[in-house]
């Protein structure tokens, strides 16, 4: 094989580095209709990384499946989150098809990466192992139904990008000889368009991201469980996403309540479009602890502060120091400022 990538690239060198796979999806994405196809490392191990993130979601699924288990279909009753994925996976295939027909593979792909990795990977295989690891029977095999049903889809959809790593996949829990290369290509089904359902979800994601950032920004430890107030339209369209926040978020229990007078004092209000939730600051950290960390924070910061104006102010410094180091400065200022505006928040929230 010559070296066709330029710049004394070797293209069986990058397939025995990343795989073939991982090249082929590489390059695929970086198409685009009337431009060169570049070569890019960082896209390279971006498109590794996916390989491996497929390959471990699909070992995942595979490893619960069981013998009798029904695979491949969709049952008839349908969870929210069902819903959900069946109505992103319905427009995945219906742009996807569409791409690759208007022959625009870089398009296609980046819709594959993305559906795959974070609808797929990061959130219903997450929601499903509620079911996955209950006690319920019937409920383990609902889960193991939808999962192989969306994978099988996905494995076909992928299938002309990365047909290696499919192939491999698909013959794990599928007989021998029964190849995904020879299987009909989804198709767009407006039977599993369910709208409702889909933003109801993506307002749940939205939550649970909200209350994610709130911990990570309170370094709240993933272990610790919280207890939230919730002030919402629908108290039954909230129930049905409780056993995914204990998953998620790590929300042990839910208090619902009939209007922001009735959350604690002092607790932290997050917005969303699914409800108000309110976080009693004691379920998250130890006030006075919290206070003596922030307070520390804050002192750090006024000293960046004063140390970043300080220079700015000096004439010498302006007059000698290259413009890039002055920059360099003055966004350390700007930073700085942000982070002693927000500690004061914190810290107002506290009293």
């Amino acid at each position: 094989m010559s070296k066709s990538l330029g710049n004394g690239i070797d293209p069986l060198e990058l397939i025995d580095k990343y795989g073939a796979d991982a090249l082929r999806f590489s390059l695929t994405i970086n198409i685009a209709p009337g431009s060169d196809t570049r070569f890019s490392k960082e896209k390279l191990e971006s498109c590794r990384n996916f390989c491996n993130k497929l390959w471990n979601a699909s070992r995942f699924v595979i490893m619960n499946i069981k013998k009798g288990d029904e695979l491949d279909v969709i049952p008839s009753r349908l969870n929210v989150a069902d819903k959900w994925i069946l109505t992103r996976l319905n427009s995945v295939i219906k742009e996807v098809t569409i791409n690759l027909n208007k022959y625009d593979f870089g398009v296609a792909a980046a819709k594959l990466y993305d559906f795959t990795w974070s609808e797929f990977c990061d959130w219903y295989i997450e929601v499903s192992k509620t079911s996955l690891y209950s006690n319920d029977e019937n409920q383990r095999k609902h889960a193991i139904s939808m999962l192989t049903y969306v994978l099988t889809t996905i494995l076909k959809l992928l299938h002309p990008i990365i047909p290696f790593i499919t192939e491999e996949i698909y013959s794990k829990y599928h007989k021998k000889g029964d190849a995904i290369m020879v299987q009909d290509w989804p198709s767009f089904n407006r039977k599993y368009n369910y709208y409702k359902e889909e933003k109801a979800f993506e307002d749940m994601i939205e939550l649970v991201t909200s209350i994610r950032n709130t911990r990570a920004s309170m370094n709240v430890v993933p272990s610790k469980k919280i207890h939230i107030q919730v002030l919402t339209a629908s108290n039954d369209l909230f129930k049905k996403f409780e056993t995914y926040l204990d998953k998620l978020a790590g929300v042990e229990s839910v208090k619902y309540i009939g209007s922001a007078e009735e959350a604690d004092k002092g607790a932290i209000a997050l917005v969303t479009s699914l409800a108000q939730v309110y976080i009693p600051m004691g379920e998250l950290v130890d006030p006075a602890k919290e206070k003596e960390r922030l307070e520390k924070e804050l002192a750090q910061a006024e000293g960046d502060i004063a140390h970043s104006e300080n220079l700015l102010k000096n004439p010498s410094f302006v007059a000698r120091a290259p413009q890039k180091v002055i920059d360099t400065e003055k966004a350390k200022l700007e930073a700085a400022q942000d982070k002693y505006k927000k500690i004061k928040e914190q810290l107002d929230a506290l009293k």
